[in-house]
């Protein structure tokens, strides 16, 4: 619905929301750096003080990372997996699959986002993890470090390159 009145509370959390019409509301708390609390259905009677609608805000501690790998080199092979992998100081993996249809071509990119992770540092890559062109291309796309805050969404563009591989190597 549309938003009727906005206040800010004072040193002890107190608030105080003037001049709304009687009537049943949904009130809101929100602050920076915490995940919005929401009281439904607060009655509010006409010439009547509403007391007693608390809060309580619960801190965000998680983020997460988003982007496009940009897909170069030879013809990208079809029925593959898309791999992006974000690893963080302490060896923990977290990653989001992504396949390639036949219609998926050099130039392309493949959006991602892997989310809910604690906020920090990470090291994020991109990797063919499936199919039979993990073996028969060589695929490189570096690392790049990236720090993720709490609240929010950390944005990053990754270029993944094809390189053919000889047959010999690539199992043929």
């Amino acid at each position: 619905g549309d938003q009727l009145g906005q206040t800010t509370t004072d040193a002890n959390g107190e608030y105080t929301v003037e001049d709304v019409e009687a009537g049943t509301y949904d009130i809101t708390a929100s602050a920076d750096g915490y995940e919005d609390s929401t009281v439904n259905s607060v009655e509010i009677v006409a010439t009547e003080d509403t007391a007693g609608t608390d809060f309580s805000l619960t801190e965000v501690t998680t983020g997460s990372i988003a982007g496009n790998v940009e897909l170069s080199g030879d013809d990208i092979p079809s029925d593959e997996t898309l791999t992006v992998t974000v690893t963080d100081d302490g060896g923990d993996v977290f990653s989001q699959e992504v396949a390639l249809d036949d219609t998926t071509t050099t130039g392309d990119t493949v959006g991602f986002t892997v989310s809910d992770i604690a906020a920090g540092d990470y090291t994020v890559s991109a990797s063919v993890t499936s199919g039979a062109s993990s073996d028969a291309y060589e695929v490189t796309s570096g690392t790049e470090e990236v720090t993720v805050n709490a609240g929010a969404e950390t944005t990053l563009k990754k270029k993944l390159s094809w390189t053919t591989r000889p047959p010999w190597l690539a199992g043929w």
